[in-house]
């Protein structure tokens, strides 16, 4: 290229983060601009041969045998300022994506996919992700056309359209399919390993909060409304199988209630470590101001995290002094994403995220406080993590005064036993056995 004495191009990082850094220097009298020589190569070059960044030098650095000494080139500067940040649990999402596949977190909402290094490439893999994510299928040219997190965002919610929250969790066969209701963090994508012995299709019903950060709903009887117009319209009639993962759990037999009582059969209903709704208030801290919701939200730490929280009843007489004085809402998130952010050792900048789970939780007590179950004929299946049997001191299951309930415990915690293979392999039997042609439910 005109003015360039000497380059070079290094591959920088592994797996789906690498990228293409290229050190120029310039011939004598000439002032070179590292943007205009990548604009003069994206012009020459695909883009996913385009290196990320260009690093001007006086001299590119040499061994003593006059090869190019890789190690001695300088990392290019990243930026400081991150931009602005995710306003939602979609954007949130999106952002994990992308930070995945740049390799890079010093972004924001506003900038450019492709400007922070993505090409055609990492374009199909940040696909790929969104796929799994938001269960449909994206056009390559939705990237090219929203090309920042905001107008990303911006472009799901539109397509999602007011109402439908459902996302294709598993591709199958046969005309009934499983639906999995969201848990308390809103979205369904945990499912996965649990789905994985299925030849039969799953769907997953999500909170639209996820996708309309203010969006509440009005009652209880407004939202399982909702969620079976969702279910009917992709199954008008039954048999119905519904699974239900902790919130989920609840959901789930709210609205096999639903069903039964308009003369459907639900053929199943499987709850994944789910106790009764009103059976959570009496866990481990019921002093601080009946925010029921707290032991789960603390449950996203990472179990020696949590222990040490539960261990410090200093720490939470701390926390709840605090929530005393904290006076109004916002405040009182504030203090707990800042207490949370503590015990994590995350950095100050994701209290943001913390602040939107603290909502969403927020949002199911309102709405499901006094749910009282009813008596239900479908079968039942509780998986339950042996953790969790240990902490509730194996009591009664919440579900047994009004339905004919088998419990089965799975090894390790409330998050753990998602992964489990033996609780995909039981609910793949269990669906096998409630179906007229169980050989096509599961493999």
């Amino acid at each position: 290229m005109a003015g360039v004495a000497d380059a070079a191009v290094v591959l920088e990082g592994r797996g789906e983060g690498a990228c293409l850094l290229g050190y120029a220097v310039a011939e004598a009298g000439v002032a070179l601009d590292a943007e205009q020589l990548r604009e003069q190569l994206r012009t020459q070059l695909p883009d996913y041969m385009l290196p990320r960044q260009i690093v001007l030098l006086a001299a590119l650095p040499l061994t003593v045998n006059g090869k190019l000494d890789r190690k001695a080139l300088p990392k290019p500067e990243q930026h400081t300022d991150a931009g602005r940040k995710p306003r939602c649990a979609l954007e949130w999402q999106l952002m994990d994506a992308w930070r995945q596949v740049l390799g890079r977190s010093d972004f924001g909402i506003d900038d450019d996919f492709f400007e922070l290094g993505g090409h055609s490439l990492l374009a199909t893999s940040l696909l790929s992700r969104l796929r799994r994510l938001q269960g449909q299928d994206l056009p390559l040219a939705m990237l090219f056309q929203h090309s920042t997190i905001a107008r990303m965002s911006e472009f799901l919610r539109h397509r999602a359209g007011s109402a439908n929250t459902l996302v294709r969790l598993r591709m199958g066969i046969g005309p009934v399919s499983l639906f999995c209701l969201h848990p308390g963090g809103g979205h369904t994508q945990a499912y996965g390993p649990a789905l994985e012995r299925l030849n039969i299709g799953a769907l997953g019903v999500n909170s639209r909060m996820l996708i309309d950060n203010d969006w509440r709903p009005e009652s209880r009887e407004a939202l399982l409304d909702d969620y079976l117009a969702l279910i009917r319209a992709e199954q008008p009639n039954g048999p119905y199988l519904l699974l239900g993962w902790s919130l989920g759990g609840t959901l789930a037999y709210a609205l096999a209630e639903r069903l039964e009582q308009a003369g459907e059969r639900v053929a199943l209903l499987g709850l994944i470590d789910c106790f009764g709704w009103r059976e959570k208030e009496r866990v481990e801290h019921p002093a601080l101001h009946g925010l029921v919701w707290l032991p789960e939200y603390f449950a996203y730490l990472e179990p020696p995290q949590r222990e040490d929280l539960y261990a410090q009843p200093e720490r939470l007489a701390v926390l709840d002094a605090e929530l005393v004085q904290a006076g109004d809402e916002a405040t009182r998130q504030a203090v707990l994403a800042a207490h949370y952010v503590a015990l994590a050792g995350e950095a100050a900048v994701d209290a943001e995220r913390h602040l939107l789970q603290l909502r969403l939780f927020r949002a199911w007590d309102e709405v499901m406080t006094g749910y009282q179950p009813r008596t239900l004929t479908a079968p039942v299946v509780h998986w339950q993590a042996t953790d969790t049997i240990a902490l509730f001191g194996g009591t009664q299951d919440a579900w047994e005064a009004h339905a004919t309930v088998t419990r089965y415990p799975v090894s390790g915690d409330h998050y753990s036993i998602m992964q489990s293979p033996a609780l995909a392999e039981g609910v793949a039997s269990a669906i096998a056995q409630a179906l007229p042609l169980g050989s096509t439910a599961c493999r």
